[in-house]
């Protein structure tokens, strides 16, 4: 059976026992007073705390603390330790810092100087060598700031140096961050970096910290210019000719990569395609220059450069048509020019003999031809800004006789009213048979005689004429085709017994050209207009070619040898009849 404590009031409870609530009274205040030793905390310099404990070790003497003006210091700074012994600054306590000791003042403060970096325990003693404390002080890293520098005149695409180095000493390695691109320096401090457009931007160097340094991040700002490329412009052909087209191409120098480019040709602008060639024409011959220029990009700046084409006539081919051909000695010759290409009349110049004459704007010119044999004519055009005219040659032929008289011989007198024999040596250098009548004039007699002279052929004629009734001194004149000469008799009185001397000699190289008529006006079939004995004028219709420095004979000219026909038809108008002619 269980017993019950009772009291006189009731059964006993532990709550109401005076000795139980005395006992736990006590173990509360105990416990309170050791966890307000503990965590009070201890206020230093600079706003900054650190846990102070009231004392590192408790005796029947007294609680024993340690505390610090400021926890965190940069190098070189002092820090103030105080030692407390029941809250109360204690001199004489012993405080031990970084392995050196310090014993505190009568103030229970000492001041301890930290140069390195690093965090340091503090600890102290109590006087009495028993009871101890400690707490910690951070001294900060050395500071230094990174140093950026670049080098000028920054262009894109290119390996730029960036150097960093310590404020306060040497080169140092950094992590270079440009343009969202960071690159590592090596142990010299140096990043190469490059840019891919122009404009401006930050450099920024930075490092992590060591256990002695903090680093500040340094800055640069860095002009990146455009490069400068030159371009290179190229022709397929340096030659060309008019309207040719011409393909230019532009292409960049150092890469030959194809470039967009604009031409400037003269007064024109072209402009290429993505492909970087233009087809280029030209108008006018002449050495023309072309220059290329092309707009920039972000990363580039283009160079100028030109070239110069020599750009050449177009050749084009003359002919020249004569009309008609041969030509018959006395006619009327028409020259027309044309170009080969189109056979267009074109307006030129024709040369003959060594003289050159203007055609009309139609390309034609005609003019008599009086002298017979072979004749070339060149036709030649002055050059255009365009055209390059090559000359034309043409031969033809002017046909008919050409007499040359030889010799002619008389004799020294003659029997007047009687015959005396006429002799002459006649050549025909021509290209056709001469077939006209030969005139003999003695005096005031004339006798007409048929003669033929074969082309390149040479006959001697011998003709007895009838001498007049007159004595003395008479002229005798043989006249033949373009030739005549004159010869001196003296006729004598018939009943007279004088022998006739006859002067066989012939004055081979002494004959005298003569020409006793003017300028007729005959008509000549097929001819517009005709002076004899006279150069005609050059026109655009008509033109009469002369002789040439070489010494030919121009159509319509007389040789020293010759004199005009005209002295025939004049010879011919002294008949009043016929005369018959006595050969042997």
């Amino acid at each position: 059976m269980s017993k019950t404590r009772r009291t006189s009031k009731g059964p006993y409870r532990p709550t109401r026992d005076p000795q139980v609530l005395l006992l736990v009274g006590i173990v509360v205040a105990v416990v309170g007073l050791w966890v307000v030793g503990v965590m009070s905390p201890a206020t230093l310099a600079g706003g900054e705390s650190s846990p102070v404990f009231p004392f590192g070790d408790q005796s029947e003497d007294g609680q024993v603390s340690v505390s610090v003006n400021a926890s965190t210091v940069s190098p070189g700074e002092s820090v103030a330790v105080t030692v407390s012994v029941d809250r109360r600054p204690r001199s004489g306590a012993s405080v031990v810092v970084a392995g050196e000791s310090h014993t505190t003042g009568e103030d229970g403060t000492v001041v301890v100087s930290l140069a390195e970096p690093g965090t340091y325990d503090v600890a102290a003693t109590g006087p009495d060598g028993n009871r101890t404390a400690s707490t910690t002080v951070r001294v900060r890293r050395y500071e230094t700031e990174l140093v950026v520098s670049t080098p000028r005149g920054v262009v894109t695409n290119e390996s730029v140096p960036v150097r960093v180095g310590r404020a306060d000493g040497g080169p140092v390695s950094a992590t270079v961050s440009v343009a969202g691109r960071t690159v590592e320096t090596g142990g010299d401090g140096v990043a190469n970096v490059t840019f891919d457009a122009a404009g401006e931007y930050e450099v920024r160097a930075s490092r992590s910290p060591t256990d002695r340094y903090r680093f500040v991040d340094g800055t640069a700002t860095v002009a990146v210019d455009r490069r400068p490329v030159r371009l290179r412009v190229a022709v397929n052909e340096s030659a060309p000719r008019v309207d040719d087209p011409v393909a230019v191409s532009v292409t960049r120098r150092d890469t030959g990569a194809a470039v967009n480019a604009t031409l400037s040709v003269g007064t024109r602008t072209i402009s290429t395609g993505a492909d970087g060639v233009a087809n280029v024409t030209f108008a006018e011959a002449d050495r023309v220059g072309i220059e290329v220029r092309a707009n920039r990009t972000p990363a580039v700046r283009f160079l100028a450069a030109e070239t110069r084409v020599d750009v050449e006539r177009i050749p084009v081919n003359l002919s020249v048509w004569v009309s008609p051909n041969p030509v018959r000695e006395g006619e009327r010759a028409r020259f027309v020019v044309r170009r080969t290409d189109t056979g267009e009349r074109v307006a030129a110049n024709v040369s003959l003999f060594g003289t050159t004459y203007a055609t009309g704007s139609d390309g034609r010119v005609s003019f008599p031809f009086h002298v017979p044999g072979d004749a070339t004519v060149r036709a030649t055009k002055a050059s255009t800004v365009r055209e390059r005219y090559r000359s034309a040659n043409s031969s033809f032929r002017v046909e008919g006789p050409e007499i040359v008289l030889e010799s002619l011989s008389v004799p020294a007198s003659a029997r007047a009213n009687d015959a005396m024999r006429v002799n002459a040596t006649l050549s025909n250098a021509g290209t056709a048979d001469a077939t006209g009548d030969a005139v003999v004039v003695v005096g005031s007699r004339t006798t007409r005689v048929p003669t033929s002279v074969a082309a390149g052929e040479t006959t001697t004629v011998s003709w007895r004429v009838r001498t007049p009734d007159a004595t003395g001194n008479v002229s005798v004149s043989v006249a033949y085709e373009e030739v005549a000469a004159t010869r001196t008799v003296d006729l004598v009185d018939s009943e007279a017994n004088e022998s006739t001397a006859t002067n066989e000699s012939t004055a081979t190289n002494e004959l005298t050209a003569t020409n006793e008529s003017t300028a007729t006006n005959e008509s000549i079939a097929g001819r517009e207009s005709t002076v004899p004995n006279e150069l005609p004028t050059a026109t655009a219709s008509s033109v009469g070619p002369t002789a040439s420095a070489r010494g030919e004979r121009a159509p319509g000219a007389t040789s020293a040898r010759e004199t005009p026909r005209t002295a025939i038809t004049d010879a011919s108008a002294a008949f009043s009849a016929t005369t018959p002619i006595l050969r042997e």
